[in-house]
């Protein structure tokens, strides 16, 4: 399931995090400073790629839904039939290429080993999959099988 020797720490703090550096893909890429990466085990693939495979993106949760996107990835309304928070963009998984837009999405709680933290996934996202709102930060992606969860960020606050 993890993926070690992928894990990371990315140096910075979490204001650093809106300084694009290159693409990944055909998007933008903000790299997410001041986060614990804990890789997972993922197919190998030309998705992978840094200059043409999948965008990278993040996805804020609450405590209650990481074991679920570990174990199952991310789900349309988080396999509810209805969306726990909303749809304001319409129905899909929502995602940001920011980690700032992601972070106003996670929910703060105590992890033993961290202390006080908001997880975020780092995802790829399919190219062109996705249909942009507000101003470009909000992705929605409408099909589960575009969306690939690559890594747990977890983020002191």
């Amino acid at each position: 399931m993890m993926a070690k020797s992928y894990d990371y720490i990315y140096e910075g703090s979490t204001s650093d995090a809106n300084k694009q550096d290159g693409k990944r893909g055909d998007e933008d890429f903000f790299p997410p400073a001041g986060c614990f990466k804990y890789a997972f085990k993922v197919p190998i693939g030309t998705w992978l790629d840094r200059d043409n495979g999948w965008p990278v993106a993040y996805h804020g949760t609450a405590e209650a839904a990481v074991e679920g996107i570990i174990k199952k990835g991310l789900l349309i309304n988080g396999g509810a039939a209805t969306p726990p928070h909303g749809a304001a963009c319409g129905r899909g998984i929502y995602a940001s290429q920011t980690l700032d837009r992601a972070l106003g999405h996670a929910e703060a709680f105590k992890l033993s080993f961290h202390g006080n933290v908001k997880v975020v996934f780092l995802v790829r996202v399919r190219p062109g999959s996705m249909s942009k709102h507000c101003g470009g930060k909000v992705w929605v992606v409408d099909d589960e099988e575009n969306v690939r969860v690559v890594a747990m960020l977890v983020v002191p606050v």
